[in-house]
């Protein structure tokens, strides 16, 4: 396995999904650019972090550490692109949450 440790922003709200097996997870695109001319998207994904969703908005900033892996897709334009995918085993809220729905600004459980 190779674990990746990186720090970029949401690029769409994350999803709340359930697995063949019946367990949530979470998911979602995450952008880290290199420079003003490159960016690297990572699709990621964890059933450590569902409780998080509500703050996980785009644009926020994240710390996440995971294993990779890799995908072969076909992109817009027909080339074949690669992909990244990291299943998350750490996950941080970097800067100012976005405003969240008022439910999740009242529960008093810990991020864990």
């Amino acid at each position: 396995m190779i674990k990746i440790s990186f720090i970029a922003n949401i690029g769409q709200d994350a999803q709340v999904r359930v697995s063949q097996e019946g367990k949530e997870f979470i998911s979602f695109n995450a952008c880290a650019n290199e420079g003003k001319d490159k960016s690297h998207w990572i699709s990621c994904s964890s059933n450590s972090f569902v409780r998080l969703a509500p703050w996980l908005k785009k644009g926020q900033c994240i710390y996440g550490e995971g294993y990779i892996s890799t995908r072969v897709y076909v992109a817009r334009d027909g080339s074949n692109q690669v992909g990244l995918n990291c299943y998350l085993t750490q996950l941080e809220l970097v800067g100012k949450a976005p405003e969240v729905n008022q439910q999740a600004n009242n529960d008093n459980t810990p991020f864990y």
